[in-house]
């Protein structure tokens, strides 16, 4: 379903006047279950690298930290209507599809193509930004142009929120970011407001982390997003206790040199001439070993403790270390506890050398119940479209060593390794569910109801005066 605003509306119960939502429709998450984002078609229809992919949401219960079971499938609208673009995304994409909570936990926050717009395939703009002349209409595909090296002014990127419903708006899109690169992640702290990260054709030329409001559509004449920093490629963009923060790996010349996690206080000014404050370094001493760091996904258990999702597949080649990092603040640094990994991953030693296989983490949620972490993870491939998994493994928060018997279980194969047709069926991102907001019927009957006990207490209050 596809809902046209979240704006609030307002009844009139009782003699006040009443805030409501506008959404219709039943709720379709369940609040503590975790939300994936799947990429490729689920019906088992192969999809070529570089094509359109629908992007669909996949749900699972969690009876116990390291078990898990399918309840829901969701395909995400791939064509709009009205101010709704739709959103699909490119197969075979290695940074896409992640996806993240809201700060007020009531949207699922992702990033995508404009599904009418990639619908049209291949036009002009493309093929001058490609050096390719290819028929107009030609399918997006590796061997033509891949989805992901479209001109943005050819195809929107769009940032899209899912609600507890099921409701999707897609409405935001931008036609000025991401040129022939990928729109990687959406952050919103309220479902109105966004900042969306990812990579442009090179230094400065639409990369990085930019800022708008929900409706936002260059493409119809609107204002351009707000750039934040835009001089290298950014990958994931979140906030937390008030902080925003950000992951890079990159070390090109042509599309910039930084790798860790960033900080900026507060909410980000913009046209930051200047990285945010660095917290955890390009490179470091693992296990006596030099090792390059790959960050994607990132979450901080507590104001001290964060956990960071390699790839192991380090954009500065040599030895990775690839699994779920754990990183402490002591004093003013952030510094490596350890790492937990999986040993049927491919060893970080030649993970930068193969073409196939696990060889760490991509996404990342995690949930803390006391002194224990419950950590849910979506591996990283060496090959972009392989099938890949979703993992949980249960951490304890006060640890600084590695503790003995902690290792991951897998909870779901991605569907690419069952559909006989589907091979390139893969999971991307992974968070929990969003909150339900109380639907208009039952507000009204909480507020009708305590306007009753209101008039039951006043009346009471008369007769005891008589």
């Amino acid at each position: 379903m596809i809902s046209i605003s979240k704006k609030l509306s307002f009844a009139l119960v009782g003699g006040a006047l009443l805030a409501v939502s506008p959404h219709a429709s039943a709720q379709l998450f369940t609040q503590g279950d975790l939300i994936v984002s799947t990429y490729g078609d689920l019906t088992g229809t192969a999809i070529t690298d570089g094509e359109i992919t629908p992007i669909t949401l996949e749900e699972f219960s969690l009876p116990t930290a390291t078990s898990a079971s399918l309840v829901l499938t969701d395909q995400l609208p791939t064509i709009g209507t009205g101010a709704n673009a739709g959103i699909v995304g490119e197969d075979g994409s290695s940074s896409e599809g992640t996806i993240q909570l809201s700060g007020n936990g009531e949207f699922l926050t992702i990033g995508g193509y404009d599904g009418n717009e990639a619908a049209q395939g291949i036009q002009t703009a493309s093929n001058n930004a490609n050096g390719t002349h290819f028929a107009a209409g030609t399918q997006w595909s590796a061997s033509t142009i891949a989805l992901g090296q479209s001109a943005s002014s050819d195809v929107g990127r769009v940032a899209a929120t899912i609600d507890a419903n099921g409701d999707v708006n897609t409405s935001t899109v931008l036609n000025d970011v991401y040129n022939t690169n990928n729109p990687r992640d959406v952050y919103s702290p309220d479902g109105t407001n966004f900042y969306i990260s990812g990579q442009g054709a090179g230094v400065g030329d639409e990369g990085g982390i930019y800022t708008m409001t929900e409706g936002t559509n260059t493409a119809n004449g609107g204002a351009a997003p707000t750039p934040i920093f835009n001089t290298v490629s950014t990958r994931d963009v979140t906030q937390y206790n008030g902080n925003t923060y950000y992951s890079a790996d990159q070390n090109s010349s042509k599309k910039g040199t930084q790798t860790g996690i960033f900080e900026y206080t507060g909410s980000p000014t913009p046209n930051q001439a200047t990285p945010g404050t660095r917290l955890t370094p390009a490179s470091g001493t693992v296990n006596g070993k030099t090792v390059n760091f790959s960050p994607e996904a990132f979450t901080f258990a507590n104001a001290t403790t964060m956990y960071v999702a390699d790839t192991g597949d380090p954009k500065a080649g040599g030895t990775g270390d690839g699994g779920i990092q754990k990183w402490s603040l002591v004093g003013s640094t952030w510094t490596l506890d350890y790492t937990l990994t999986d040993p049927n991953f491919v060893s970080p030693t030649t993970a930068t050398s193969v073409s196939d296989g696990e060889t760490g983490f991509e996404a990342m949620t995690l949930a803390v119940n006391g002194n224990s972490v419950d950590i849910y993870a979506v591996s990283y491939t060496a090959g972009d479209a392989d099938p890949n998994g979703l993992y949980a493994i249960v951490d304890t928060l006060s640890a600084t060593t590695l503790p003995t018997g902690e290792s991951f279980t897998e909870l779901e194969a991605a569907p690419g390794t069952s559909d006989a047709g589907g091979v390139d069926d893969n999971f991307k991102g992974v968070s929990f569910a969003p909150e339900a907001v109380p639907e208009p019927s039952t507000v009204a009957m909480m507020i009708v109801a305590l306007l009753g006990m209101m008039g039951l207490m006043w009346n009471q209050a008369r007769a005891r005066k008589a």
